[in-house]
């Protein structure tokens, strides 16, 4: 008897679900996705406030032992940076190389204790962390093709959800990387595509940088986002891949040095600097030379 009172109870209730996952639960393709600027301001406020100082150990996995280096980063924000390389504990070699990143410039040490000026590479990774702005980002991803040159001139499209019109931007989506859903910016691959499109994720909920893939498609994937200091939100882990080749990044520490004046005097100082000595390895002279 029991059963015959109750079966009809759970076929409704199943009915009612069902029913309300078809029609009153839009898909994640048509859900409400802020404009690009809205979502880059928000991501930009992760980066904090101030000077920090960074040091994170780079692991290079070679065909050998793996090689590990220890890179301590003076940041101001995504334009002014001074980079130093040296080597980890109880290694035997005495690695060293700096290289200095001002308004669009870089300046890398040789050898011989020279500095050599040059336009900084562009698939330096390190800014997309620091960006104090927006706008920065935004036009950094317009350069690497994963935004469109006419962003500003480009007309919203309208939608209807559930009745609601919403407008939105055909470059980006919601897409899930690394088990967590993200704004996605930049067309999706193609199945069984020739080549992958540049693109960039960013955490729906926390705004945090997630995965960048640039027009050679190497890729960056960023995991473990922890709160440092002074509003900055960073990953302790990230991963860039290029080719058969790939590099773990983990960072070991991170403080606000505003108040040194020693570090201000560093960023803004062009000396005589350290002669470099890195490594004889392929990878490690193609990591240093693109993504530094």
């Amino acid at each position: 008897m029991s059963t015959c009172t109750f079966a009809p109870l759970t076929w409704i209730a199943s009915l009612a679900m069902l029913f309300v996952s078809v029609f009153l639960v839009p898909e994640p393709s048509l859900a409400y996705i802020p404009s690009t600027r809205t979502i880059l301001n928000r991501m930009a406020r992760t980066s904090g406030r101030g000077i920090f100082q960074i040091e994170q150990d780079v692991q290079f996995r070679t065909e050998g032992d793996p090689i590990v280096l220890r890179e301590r980063w003076l940041v101001e924000n995504g334009d002014s940076m001074h980079l130093t390389v040296s080597s980890v504990k109880g290694s035997m070699e005495n690695w060293s190389h700096e290289v200095r990143y001002k308004d669009g410039k870089r300046w890398i040490a040789e050898p011989t204790g020279q500095w050599k000026a040059a336009a900084v590479s562009l698939e330096f990774i390190e800014p997309y962390l620091h960006f104090r702005s927006g706008k920065g980002v935004l036009e950094s991803l317009i350069r690497q093709r994963v935004l469109p040159t006419n962003l500003t001139s480009m007309q919203k499209r309208a939608k209807s959800v559930n009745g609601v019109n919403f407008q939105y931007e055909t470059f980006v989506r919601l897409a899930r990387t690394g088990g967590v859903i993200t704004y996605a910016f930049g067309p999706p691959a193609a199945p069984n595509g020739p080549k992958v499109p540049p693109g960039f994720w960013v955490d729906q909920d926390a705004f945090q940088f997630r995965r960048l893939r640039l027009p050679s498609a190497a890729e960056v994937e960023a995991s473990n986002h922890f709160y440092a200091s002074s509003g900055l939100r960073i990953p302790r882990d990230r991963t860039i891949s290029w080719d058969a080749n790939s590099v773990s990044i983990r960072v070991i520490s991170v403080k606000s040095v505003s108040s040194n004046p020693q570090v201000k005097a560093q960023l803004a100082n062009v000396g005589k600097a350290s002669p470099s000595k890195l490594p004889d390895h392929p990878q490690v002279r193609e990591f240093y030379q693109r993504f530094r």
